[in-house]
């Protein structure tokens, strides 16, 4: 199986397109976190909505008011669920 080619498109800071997704981790209206071919995807912003998953093409499309994509490294990831299971122990 070849990796899909991964991509963002980002129209207005209102739709965003993105190519090459694995999975979706977790989503609200401030907050979609996106597992990649190149990593996991970061985006933050307000009213955030998935209107197009399709995950055996690997492409998803979201609408709202985009204020950040950054894309996380495995460290960051786990960073907070440290404290969490510290808490917790």
């Amino acid at each position: 199986m070849m990796a899909q080619e991964h991509q963002l498109m980002l129209f207005d800071r209102k739709t965003l397109s993105v190519t090459g997704v694995k999975h979706v981790d977790s989503f609200d209206e401030d907050e979609v976190q996106l597992r990649t071919t190149l990593g996991v995807l970061l985006l933050k912003g307000e009213a955030l909505n998935v209107n197009q998953l399709n995950l055996d093409d690997g492409k998803v499309s979201i609408t709202g008011q985009i204020n950040l994509i950054q894309y996380l490294e495995e460290e960051q990831l786990n960073r907070g669920k440290g404290i969490i299971q510290k808490l917790f122990k």
